[in-house]
């Protein structure tokens, strides 16, 4: 009955927060959380037969629908010639659709191929002279290019599970094969050879499929620096053949079928020179490249749980450090060892956590259905994958949509199901939600509506007076200049939407303080889904404490504190030695108050002139209001003398 009660409550208010969010928001509704929802009930919990045959029946119904229209207003032959005619031009605008994607496929290829050249150094190609083969290979290779100067010549050439066979001797670079157990790649070739300019490539030969060609051309130069992916050196369009660099290193198939290392140094096998013997190597931070720091190159180790705090995402978390900072690691070389992880599986947790990490930034450029297989992944000697494989990918306009939502998340799934792996999907995040909700609920029950985007959803989105609506209304305008590239404290955080919905804003950390542990639990998982969803990493931890914590810890400086209908629950004097504290740790303090609160104790320490008050006389004397006509849930900015922000 209760639940019947909520609802026609939630109906009648409905209009008001509409009419307080604006007709674009009303449109956002329809196509970023309805559709989506719909959508997915379609793609996931509806049979593909059940699918085939809603599609074939709006087809007949339309069809039937334009048939008798037609000839009601002609005649039943001129209705069906116009039915037919309209096929053929659709059949027509079809046939052309396919054809203009390749011709713009291209075009971009070549305008991000010559961008990318612009960025090469010496370093980015292995050049003949500093491949490290053999003295006796090395001649007889010599003596075969004399035969031919101005010809590339092949040296070796790669299987399917990317062995590699010398055709002149062992060379390093991959697992060595013999021609006996070669195995044939289906549809391509991949050849290792030395160029007329010297440099040691791989050459992949398409033989004659120009749709895949151009795929793999286009996708890799797309995510070059994005992603661990090939670097293209150049291509051959009237032959379909792609010519990439050497990355040393052996296929998931080789690794996972039991191989445990990579042959060393010390096994006397040959390995390719590092920059420190003035070898060539794929580039690194000197030539301007982003790599993924670790606690040995200095970087600070984070809060863990134990500390009471949930852990921040870190570099060997596969994490980016800032939103849409380009990440790829370091040269390549054959010494490290492959490490084991849990179970005996040839490959540690953080390989895994680097590969998601790598999955987010092609799926960050619109890249999707990427080649997942054993032998589209190279695992490089010192455990970093490398995705390989885009002759059947596909770029949607936008990291977005329906469309872009169910191929990134088919991605993760044949992950999971090749590899027994547990990343984050469309169902898992929805089970785990549901989980964490009821478990909220049966303890003291869930406050805020959450919005994910793209139709993952936890209560009414729109009320505008917690959660996403309250942001979209009032706190979004007001919050978004205050806390860019900000640090942030948030007293009283919830279940951790507002946090995300600054991070989301531009903010470059969040630390947020709640006092129950249910709460501090769905933040963290809020947070987890939040950028699993944005496929970027946010800086939030989250302290299971009271809020006079602050009193007591030292989390360091903070450019802006604030406390969303929060602070209220204390007493009016801890209130006044909170907000005096504040004014030591931050220029900024954002509160927000509550106008309908319903305790008579509580209802004036929420009220608009209490907090505007203990803001003046505690630190922040500079006070900014902002309270739309008939909202309860107005903002005040409190700034100390001098605050420049």
């Amino acid at each position: 009955m209760q639940r019947v009660v909520n609802l026609m409550r939630l109906l009648k208010d409905l209009p008001m927060h509409l009419r307080r969010l604006g007709i674009r928001y009303i449109g956002y509704f329809i196509t970023g959380v309805l559709v989506p929802k719909v959508a997915y009930r379609a793609l996931y919990k509806t049979t593909r037969d059940r699918l085939r045959w809603a599609a074939w029946i709006i087809v007949l119904l339309g069809g039937t629908l334009i048939l008798t229209i037609l000839s009601l207003l002609f005649n039943l032959q001129i209705a069906v010639l116009s039915l037919l005619a309209l096929g053929l031009a659709g059949a027509a605008a079809r046939l052309i659709w396919s054809l203009n994607p390749k011709r713009n496929m291209r075009r971009q290829a070549q305008a991000l191929l010559e961008e990318a050249r612009a960025t090469y150094s010496n370093g980015t190609f292995t050049s003949w002279a500093k491949y490290p083969v053999r003295s006796e290979i090395r001649q007889a290779i010599e003596r075969a290019r004399e035969a031919n100067p101005n010809h590339e010549l092949v040296i070796g050439r790669i299987d399917q599970h990317g062995r590699l066979l010398g055709l002149f001797g062992e060379l390093p670079g991959r697992e060595p094969v013999d021609e006996a157990d070669f195995v044939d790649r289906p549809g391509s070739k991949l050849d290792v050879v030395v160029t007329a300019d010297d440099h040691v490539l791989v050459r992949q030969d398409f033989l004659g499929d120009r749709k895949r060609f151009l795929r793999q051309w286009y996708h890799v130069v797309r995510l070059y620096r994005h992603a661990n992916v090939p670097t293209v050196h150049h291509v051959n369009e009237e032959r379909s053949r792609l010519y990439v660099n050497l990355i040393p290193g052996r296929s998931m198939s080789q690794v996972l079928d039991g191989a445990a290392s990579l042959p060393s140094e010390r096994d006397g096998a040959a390995s390719l020179p590092s920059e420190r013997d003035g070898a060539a190597s794929l580039p690194s931070e000197r030539d301007g490249v982003a790599s993924l720091p670790s606690e040995r190159d200095g970087a600070a180790s984070l809060p863990s749980e134990r500390d009471g705090v949930a852990s921040l995402p870190s570099e060997r978390d596969g994490a980016a450090s800032l939103p849409g900072e380009r990440k790829f690691t370091r040269e390549r070389k054959f010494t490290p060892a492959f490490t084991l992880g849990e179970g005996g599986t040839a490959l540690s947790d953080e390989f895994w956590q680097e590969v998601e990490h790598q999955l987010d930034l092609i799926h960050a450029r619109g890249v999707t259905n990427v080649g997942v297989g054993k032998g589209d992944i190279l695992v490089s000697s010192d455990n970093a994958p490398w995705f390989v494989n885009f002759d059947t990918a596909v770029t949607l306009r936008a990291a977005s949509g329906v469309a872009f939502t169910f191929m990134r998340d088919q991605d993760r799934v044949r992950i999971n199901q090749r590899y027994g792996q547990d990343l984050m999907t469309e169902s898992s995040a929805r089970a785990a939600l549901s989980t964490q909700v009821t478990k909220v609920h049966r303890n003291q029950g869930w406050y805020s509506s959450v919005d994910f985007g793209n139709g993952l959803t936890v209560g009414p989105v729109w009320i505008t007076s917690h959660g996403p609506g309250r942001w979209e209304f009032l706190n979004k305008r007001v919050l978004t200049p205050l806390v860019a590239d900000k640090r942030v404290l948030d007293l009283g955080s919830n279940t951790g939407v507002l946090p995300m919905l600054m991070l989301r804003a531009g903010a470059r950390e969040v630390v947020g303080v709640e006092l129950s542990p249910f709460n501090v639990e769905a933040a963290r998982l809020v947070h987890k889904i939040y950028e699993w969803r944005d496929m970027r990493r946010y800086k939030f931890a989250i302290y299971n404490c009271d809020m006079l914590e602050v009193l007591r810890r030292d989390w360091g400086q903070f450019d802006v504190v604030t406390a969303f209908c929060s602070l209220y629950y204390l007493d009016a004097t801890d209130m006044a030695k909170v907000v005096r504290r504040v004014s030591e740790l931050a220029p900024v303090m954002v509160l927000q108050a509550n106008t309908r609160s319903k305790p008579p104790g509580r209802r004036e320490r929420a009220s608009f002139a209490f907090l505007k008050n203990l803001l003046e006389e505690n630190g922040f004397p500079n006070v900014e209001t902002f309270a739309p006509s008939g909202y309860n849930r107005p903002l005040l900015v409190g700034r100390s003398r001098g605050s420049s922000c």
